[in-house]
């Protein structure tokens, strides 16, 4: 009763990330949703389990009540089925949170590469971590260019284009042969899509 729900989740996250085409933003986007249905939903989902495990219970005649035990004091079944789903539900939401925080720090690091933020001029670009990959100033004003070079483009381009992450960007860029034009942008795409 607990698994069945949270296991729908999981596995529905699971189907879209083996999803072709996906970039990490996305994919960090989808990850980010199940976890935030598993916090907000743990106490309800947990509460119904419960609900559920003790009408099996009765159904079946299986006691839910342990013998007293003189030197610990007895815990009601409901009690201590919510204390071991608590303790499962949670350690699940840590996992997802800890093998997934490499992705969500490279997904943080390279936001600025998403077009939606390449092309907004009102977006700050922080390129200084990569000082000696690229040249900040050089990279501001190739930013313009693009923009440029993009809104210049004819709208079937656009469309084709489907400009939605750093790689249809990069194919953008070498179909319209501009790399030469925006070297520090290029060089830049590479580099997340080779650590992505």
């Amino acid at each position: 009763h607990l698994w069945n729900p949270i296991l729908r989740e999981v596995n529905n996250a699971q189907v879209y990330l083996q999803t072709k085409g996906l970039n990490l933003h996305q994919c960090e986007r989808r990850l980010e949703v199940l976890e935030i249905f598993l916090t907000e939903n743990r106490d309800s989902l947990i509460e119904l389990a419960v609900t559920e495990a003790k009408i099996v219970c009765e159904t079946l005649e299986i006691p839910t009540s342990r013998p007293f035990q003189r030197r610990t004091p007895a815990v009601p079944f409901d009690e201590e089925l919510k204390r071991d789903f608590c303790v499962s539900v949670d350690r699940m939401i840590e996992e997802i949170g800890g093998r997934f925080l490499q992705s969500r720090n490279l997904v943080n690091k390279f936001a600025f590469l998403t077009p939606a933020n390449l092309l907004d001029c009102g977006y700050c670009c922080n390129v200084e971590s990569f000082a000696r990959d690229i040249d900040a100033e050089e990279f501001s004003i190739e930013r313009l260019r693009l923009l440029t070079l993009v809104t210049s483009a004819d709208a079937h381009e656009r469309r084709e284009a489907q400009l939605e992450g750093p790689f249809e960007l990069l194919k953008f860029i070498q179909k319209n042969r501009l790399a030469a034009s925006l070297p520090n942008i290029v060089i830049m795409l590479r580099i997340f899509l080779t650590v992505a």
